[in-house]
Protein backbone atom coordinates (compact mmCIF):
# COMPACT_ATOMS: atom_id res chain seq x y z
CA UNK A 1 0.00 0.00 0.00
CA UNK A 2 1.49 3.36 -0.72
CA UNK A 3 1.34 6.31 1.84
CA UNK A 4 1.95 5.84 5.72
CA UNK A 5 -0.91 4.70 7.29
CA UNK A 6 -0.49 7.20 9.61
CA UNK A 7 -2.64 9.00 7.36
CA UNK A 8 -5.33 7.16 7.29
CA UNK A 9 -6.92 7.47 10.56
CA UNK A 10 -7.22 10.12 13.79
CA UNK A 11 -5.66 9.52 16.92
CA UNK A 12 -7.75 10.32 19.52
CA UNK A 13 -6.84 10.45 23.48
CA UNK A 14 -9.36 9.85 25.96
CA UNK A 15 -8.10 8.86 29.74
CA UNK A 16 -5.39 6.09 29.31
CA UNK A 17 -7.18 4.71 26.72
CA UNK A 18 -5.95 4.97 22.79
CA UNK A 19 -8.63 5.37 19.96
CA UNK A 20 -8.18 4.47 16.17
CA UNK A 21 -10.18 5.87 13.76
CA UNK A 22 -10.09 4.27 9.99
CA UNK A 23 -12.30 5.04 7.40
CA UNK A 24 -11.02 3.35 4.15
CA UNK A 25 -12.77 2.41 0.92
CA UNK A 26 -11.47 -0.88 -1.07
CA UNK A 27 -8.10 -0.38 -1.22
CA UNK A 28 -5.75 -2.96 -3.08
CA UNK A 29 -3.07 -3.45 -0.88
CA UNK A 30 -0.24 -3.72 -3.63
CA UNK A 31 -0.90 -1.12 -5.68
CA UNK A 32 -2.81 1.74 -3.63
CA UNK A 33 -5.93 1.26 -5.98
CA UNK A 34 -9.71 0.75 -5.92
CA UNK A 35 -10.63 -2.78 -6.29
CA UNK A 36 -13.32 -2.88 -8.25
CA UNK A 37 -15.85 -5.88 -8.49
CA UNK A 38 -18.62 -7.47 -6.56
CA UNK A 39 -19.38 -6.21 -3.41
CA UNK A 40 -17.94 -9.29 -1.83
CA UNK A 41 -14.35 -8.65 -3.23
CA UNK A 42 -14.89 -4.83 -2.07
CA UNK A 43 -16.09 -5.72 0.97
CA UNK A 44 -12.72 -8.13 2.00
CA UNK A 45 -10.54 -5.28 0.24
CA UNK A 46 -12.07 -2.72 2.53
CA UNK A 47 -11.72 -4.93 5.57
CA UNK A 48 -8.12 -5.80 4.33
CA UNK A 49 -6.91 -2.24 4.43
CA UNK A 50 -8.46 -1.96 8.12
CA UNK A 51 -6.48 -4.62 9.17
CA UNK A 52 -3.30 -2.96 7.80
CA UNK A 53 -3.96 0.34 8.90
CA UNK A 54 -5.03 -0.96 12.44
CA UNK A 55 -2.03 -3.11 12.91
CA UNK A 56 0.42 -0.57 11.80
CA UNK A 57 -1.37 1.45 14.63
CA UNK A 58 -0.76 -1.55 17.18
CA UNK A 59 -4.33 -2.31 17.23
CA UNK A 60 -6.24 -5.29 15.49
CA UNK A 61 -9.54 -5.89 14.26
CA UNK A 62 -10.10 -7.11 17.48
CA UNK A 63 -9.88 -3.98 19.14
CA UNK A 64 -12.39 -2.47 17.00
CA UNK A 65 -15.63 -1.78 19.01
CA UNK A 66 -17.97 0.41 16.47
CA UNK A 67 -18.12 0.17 12.64
CA UNK A 68 -19.84 2.34 9.92
CA UNK A 69 -20.73 0.38 6.65
CA UNK A 70 -21.83 2.55 3.61
CA UNK A 71 -22.96 0.59 0.91
CA UNK A 72 -25.05 2.59 -2.34
CA UNK A 73 -27.60 -0.27 -2.45
CA UNK A 74 -28.81 -1.81 1.03
CA UNK A 75 -29.70 -4.65 -0.97
CA UNK A 76 -25.79 -5.35 -0.93
CA UNK A 77 -25.59 -5.90 3.00
CA UNK A 78 -25.79 -9.76 2.92
CA UNK A 79 -22.96 -10.26 1.03
CA UNK A 80 -21.57 -7.72 3.14
CA UNK A 81 -22.22 -10.10 6.57
CA UNK A 82 -21.15 -12.99 4.49
CA UNK A 83 -17.35 -11.28 4.08
CA UNK A 84 -18.00 -9.90 7.52
CA UNK A 85 -18.45 -12.73 9.53
CA UNK A 86 -14.96 -14.01 8.10
CA UNK A 87 -13.34 -11.13 10.12
CA UNK A 88 -15.24 -10.92 12.94
CA UNK A 89 -15.61 -14.55 13.66
CA UNK A 90 -16.74 -13.99 17.56
CA UNK A 91 -19.64 -11.44 17.01
CA UNK A 92 -19.99 -8.34 15.50
CA UNK A 93 -18.61 -5.07 16.88
CA UNK A 94 -21.55 -2.24 17.27
CA UNK A 95 -22.32 -1.41 13.91
CA UNK A 96 -24.58 1.48 11.34
CA UNK A 97 -25.20 0.72 8.25
CA UNK A 98 -25.93 3.56 5.66
CA UNK A 99 -27.23 3.43 2.04
CA UNK A 100 -25.61 6.66 0.39
CA UNK A 101 -25.78 7.72 -3.09
CA UNK A 102 -22.75 6.60 -5.08
CA UNK A 103 -19.46 7.69 -5.45
CA UNK A 104 -17.79 9.36 -8.08
CA UNK A 105 -15.21 6.71 -8.07
CA UNK A 106 -16.21 3.58 -8.96
CA UNK A 107 -16.87 1.51 -5.45
CA UNK A 108 -20.19 0.98 -3.73
CA UNK A 109 -18.53 0.39 0.38
CA UNK A 110 -16.57 1.88 2.68
CA UNK A 111 -16.41 0.73 5.61
CA UNK A 112 -15.23 3.21 9.00
CA UNK A 113 -13.98 1.93 12.58
CA UNK A 114 -13.25 2.82 15.50
CA UNK A 115 -10.49 0.64 18.14
CA UNK A 116 -9.49 1.13 21.11
CA UNK A 117 -6.33 -0.01 22.96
Amino acid sequence: MRGDPRSWRTDLRAGTRRQHHCDLPPLDLQTGKVVEGDISAQTRAALEALRFALEYAGASLEHVIKTTVYVTDAAMMAEVNEVYRHYFKDGFPARTSATIKPWSLPFDLEIECLAVL
